[in-house]
């Protein structure tokens, strides 16, 4: 557990203890040096050797949508330079969380007219301002 924290700096003390791993007060004095994670889950190894600040104050995600009568097709992409801040993209449909992808593409198997809005995540768990588009 203090290993896993030092590796990602955020305090995982809280994200063991709910899968039943005892915490003693060695483990959270050494954990508190780390901020708590928000969205851990959406973390991978694409952060382990990350030297990055995370995203500049005030991008958005770039994102395309191709409606047809059987599905929505989201193009996701960031500008260059903060392309390599990267982790990945949460998709809300009309309000509701529906995915998180690192794909450049999200298929929506559907048809409905739909409100879309896109939020990129770095590695550091920031976030972008929401992009939103609309499938008529």
């Amino acid at each position: 557990m203090t290993y896993s924290s030092r590796v990602l700096k955020k305090d995982l003390s809280n994200y063991f203890a709910r899968h039943g791993f005892t915490v003693n007060d060695e483990t959270r004095k050494e954990t508190s040096k780390y901020a708590q994670p928000k969205k851990l889950w959406y973390l991978n190894n694409k952060v382990l050797d990350y030297k990055g600040t995370g995203f500049s104050t005030g991008v958005k995600p770039n994102v395309t949508m191709t409606h047809s009568t059987t599905k929505n097709v989201l193009g996701l992409s960031m500008d260059d330079a903060q392309a390599t801040h990267l982790l990945g993209y949460e998709i809300y449909r009309n309000g509701e969380l529906i995915a998180f992808t690192a794909n450049p593409n999200y298929t929506d198997e559907t048809s409905e007219a739909a409100m879309y809005d896109i939020i990129a995540y770095d590695k550091k768990l920031g976030t972008t301002k929401a992009t939103t588009v609309k499938a008529q």
